[in-house]
C-alpha cells in the first residue's frame, strides 16, 4: 500500500432510491400517449430494462405471442461519437423477460409503425431495431432522454427512464423474492440488487414481524381456550363424583319413587 493514502473502513453507501409511484408513472405515459416515446416508457416501465437493452431490442428476440424478450445486447457509444449495437448487455450476460399483454400490445404498435417508417425512407439502414431511428440506425442514448425530460417537467415526473427501472424493481420486491427481482434486473449478485434496494424490503420485514405476532397471539389464545375447558371438564367431574351430588342424585330418584301409582311402584319392584 501507498504510503499516505488511507482506505476507508467501509466503502460508502448508495444513496437510497425513491421509486417513482403508480400514478406518477402513469402522468408522462398519459401525456405523451400514441408517441414511439410512449410506447418506449411502457416497456421500461413494465419491464425493468436499462434504456441502452431498450434501444437495442431487435425484433429478432422478441416472441409478441408468447410474451417473450431475450434481452442480449445494449447500445454502445463509439470514439466518434456514433452509436452502435454492443455484443453484450451491461452485465455480460442475457437473460429472458416476460412482457404484460400492455407491454405486447405497445410493441404491436410499434411494429407498425417502424414498418411504416421502413417504407418512407429511402436510406434505410436496417438493424431490426424496435425503436430505431428514422432511417433505421440506433438511437443516440443521450437524445431520446430529452423527450423524456421535457414530458417529466410537464406532468411533474420525479425522474427519468432510470425512474422507470426503479419503479419496475419495487414493485417486484413488494411481491417476489429478491433473486427473482436481481435476475430481472441484470444484476450480476444478488447483493447489488439489495444494496440498491435493501430499504425497500425494511416493509417486508415488518410485515413479516406483525405475521409472527399475529400467528404467536392465535396460538396463545387456543392455548388459553384449550386451558380452560380442561379446567371446566376437570371441575365438571369432581362435581359429579362429590357426596352432594350423589345425595341429590338419591333424593331425585327417591323423589319420583314417592310420586308413583302403587300400580306403577310394583312394577319396578316385582
Amino acid at each position: 500500500m501507498a504510503r499516505g493514502v488511507e482506505v476507508p473502513e467501509k466503502a460508502s453507501r448508495t444513496a437510497e432510491v425513491v421509486p417513482p409511484t403508480p400514478e406518477q408513472v402513469g402522468a408522462p405515459l398519459e401525456h405523451v400517449a400514441g408517441t414511439p416515446l410512449a410506447r418506449l416508457l411502457v416497456v421500461l416501465a413494465g419491464t425493468g430494462a436499462r434504456i441502452g437493452e431498450a434501444l437495442a431490442m431487435q425484433w429478432g428476440g422478441v416472441d409478441l405471442e408468447s410474451g417473450v424478450w431475450n434481452v442480449q445486447r445494449t447500445t454502445t457509444m463509439t470514439r466518434d461519437g456514433s452509436v452502435t449495437l454492443g455484443a453484450r448487455t451491461k452485465s455480460g450476460s442475457g437473460r429472458r423477460l416476460g412482457l404484460s399483454s400492455e407491454v405486447v400490445a405497445a410493441l404491436k404498435v410499434q411494429r407498425t409503425a417502424v414498418a411504416e417508417l421502413r417504407i418512407a425512407s429511402s436510406v434505410w439502414d436496417d438493424h431490426d431495431l424496435a425503436f430505431p431511428t428514422t432511417v433505421g440506425t440506433p438511437q443516440h442514448s443521450q437524445n431520446v432522454p430529452k423527450d423524456m425530460r421535457a414530458a417529466a417537467v410537464t406532468v411533474g415526473f420525479p425522474g427519468s427512464f432510470h425512474a422507470l427501472r426503479h419503479f419496475a424493481a419495487s414493485v417486484g420486491l413488494s411481491s417476489l423474492p429478491l433473486s427473482v427481482v436481481s435476475k430481472a434486473l441484470g444484476h450480476k449478485r444478488g447483493s447489488m440488487t439489495s444494496d440498491v434496494y435493501g430499504h425497500l424490503l425494511a416493509g417486508d420485514a415488518m410485515l413479516l414481524a406483525d405475521t409472527l405476532g399475529a400467528v404467536l397471539e392465535v396460538g396463545r389464545a387456543q392455548a388459553r381456550l384449550a386451558s380452560t375447558l380442561a379446567s371446566e371438564s376437570a371441575g365438571s367431574d369432581e362435581l359429579q363424583a362429590s357426596p352432594q351430588a350423589k345425595a341429590l342424585r338419591r333424593g331425585a330418584g327417591g323423589a319420583r319413587t314417592h310420586d308413583l301409582t302403587d300400580y306403577e311402584s310394583a312394577a319396578l319392584t316385582s
